[in-house]
C-alpha cells in the first residue's frame, strides 16, 4: 500500500499527496510483522504513532485522522507512542486531544502501558495533563500498581 510506504519512508509530502487524493486515513490497512512473521490491521496514524513521526502524524489528523481509533489489537496512537517512548508524540496527540484515559482490550490506559515499560519520561507527560490515575485494567490493576511492581520511585 503506497500510504504505508511513504509513512514508513517518514515522507510528510507523499503522504500529503496521498491523502489530498481521497484517501480515507481511517481506513484499515494490512501490516506485515517481521519478528512475528504475521500480518496485522492497522490504521494509518497507528503506524505514524508508532515510529515517532509526528508531522506525518500531524498530517494525518489534518486530513481526518480519528485520533482515537484503535488497530486490531485495541492500541490506540496514544498507547503505541507510549510502548516505542516517542514523548513528543505523545505531547501531540494529548495537544490534539486524544482520550489520555482510552483503555485498550486489556484494560490498561497509556498510562498503564508506561508504568509497564518503566517509561518514566512518558508517566511524568501523562501526569502534567491530569490523566486520571484511579482507572484499573482487566487484572483490576492501577498504573500505580504497576509502577510499583517494576519499583518505579516518583519524588
Amino acid at each position: 500500500m503506497e500510504l504505508l510506504k511513504a509513512i514508513r519512508k517518514n515522507s510528510d509530502s507523499e503522504v500529503k499527496l496521498i491523502l489530498k487524493s481521497g484517501f480515507n486515513p481511517n481506513t484499515l490497512v494490512q501490516e506485515y510483522d517481521n519478528k512475528m512473521h504475521i500480518y496485522y490491521n492497522t490504521i494509518p496514524l497507528c503506524v505514524a504513532a508508532a515510529n515517532g513521526y509526528v508531522q506525518i502524524a500531524r498530517s494525518l489528523i489534518k486530513h481526518g485522522a480519528d485520533i482515537n481509533a484503535n488497530n486490531n489489537a485495541w492500541s490506540s496512537p496514544l498507547h503505541l507512542a507510549t510502548y516505542c517512548g516517542h514523548e513528543s508524540m505523545i505531547k501531540m496527540l494529548i495537544m490534539k486531544n486524544a482520550n489520555i484515559n482510552l483503555r485498550d482490550s486489556r484494560g490498561n490506559t497509556a498510562l498503564h502501558e508506561a508504568c509497564r515499560l518503566s517509561r518514566v519520561g512518558c508517566v511524568d507527560l501523562f501526569l502534567k495533563y491530569n490523566v486520571d490515575l484511579t482507572i484499573r485494567n482487566n487484572d483490576f490493576k492501577t498504573a500505580f500498581d504497576l509502577a510499583e511492581e517494576k519499583k518505579m520511585l516518583y519524588t
